[in-house]
């Protein structure tokens, strides 16, 4: 399985089950079905106007052969990965943290809170409430969710 955001893998809520997932994505050259990884399996769909969402995820069903093990970042326009543990943690204020995004690449600050309300902008798509997310703060003092 991939376990992604919804507005990467479902296309903010107007993905299809059974939609191509490629790796890279379509905003960074990939097509389908030569990038082909894994086909949409699910996805929470996400609320606007206010109302209240817990998550933003989508599964996809993978071939193991093309997906990485390891986690991928871009530095200085060269690629590189990093392993991850598979033991789950608890999360703590203090704890130390870190993200991979498409468009931040690899960002790492700590947990200010557990359990926060935020609200998310998706541009055109508007912008969702959501409860419960971690707030992490990154050594530059930006809020990163």
């Amino acid at each position: 399985m991939i376990l992604s955001n919804n507005h990467v893998l479902a296309n903010l809520n107007a993905g299809q089950l059974g939609d191509c997932i490629c790796q890279p994505g379509p905003y960074d050259g990939g097509h389908c079905p030569a990038d082909q990884v894994a086909i949409l399996e699910r996805f929470v769909p996400i609320q606007f106007g206010g109302a209240t969402n817990y998550v933003d995820c989508a599964t996809g069903w993978a071939w193991p052969d093309r997906v990485p093990r390891e986690h991928m970042f871009v530095r200085n326009g060269v690629p590189q990965y990093f392993p991850t543990g598979t033991t789950p943690v608890a999360a703590v204020a203090g704890m130390q943290v870190g993200k991979s995004g498409r468009t931040t690449q690899l960002t790492s600050g700590r947990i200010s809170a557990v359990g926060a309300t935020i609200r998310v902008g998706y541009g055109s798509g508007g912008v969702a409430v959501f409860a419960d997310p971690l707030a992490v703060r990154a050594a530059s003092g930006d809020n990163l969710y």
